[in-house]
């Protein structure tokens, strides 16, 4: 169950960073949808678009625009990990997660995620799955699964192995 971060203040405590870095199908998925979304751009504005009315092509400016800074606003950025929570923090806001509402953590292998709502790569595989998990996947081969009381998430972050201990330690000692 997610908590409002306005709610709760994390003062003196022991926090652990845990990194969610882009994997190199990410960066250049991304990379290459802002060039295309550039060109578009470029293409309404300054090409021979005469017959399109300026207020359509502001309106197709602004759902493009919109549209990134969602996707790079969900992108996780860093887990965070506290004697109570689980921090998601994201490029824009976060999810902060009570550590006795988890009830399993593992790692999953390589995955191709049958999504109902996803960012497909852009800015990381971000969204739904088929079975309402909430994704933040950076890097589909270093995937941590975590199964709350109401909800499951799906994240990657660069060092797996270690988060999940980490996690199991400190649910044991609380």
């Amino acid at each position: 169950v997610s908590c409002n971060s306005a709610k709760i203040t994390l003062k003196n405590t022991d926090m652990k960073v845990f990194k969610s870095s882009n994997s190199t199908e990410v960066k250049i998925i991304t990379t290459l949808t802002l060039i295309i979304f550039a060109l578009i751009i470029f293409t309404i504005f300054y090409g021979q678009t005469a017959e399109i009315n300026i207020y359509l092509k502001i309106f197709i400016f602004l759902i493009i625009t919109i549209g990134i800074i969602y996707f790079y606003s969900n992108s996780l950025k860093e887990i965070k990990l506290t004697d109570k929570f689980l921090i998601l923090k994201k490029n824009i806001g976060q999810k902060i997660i009570d550590l006795h509402n988890i009830e399993s953590v593992d790692k999953i292998e390589f995955s191709n995620l049958t999504s109902t709502i996803s960012s497909k790569g852009f800015f990381g595989f971000n969204g739904n799955l088929m079975d309402n998990s909430i994704t933040l996947i950076n890097n589909r081969r270093k995937i941590v699964r975590i199964s709350t009381l109401g909800k499951k998430y799906l994240l990657s972050v660069d060092n797996p192995e270690e988060l999940i201990k980490d996690i199991e330690n400190k649910k044991n000692y609380s």
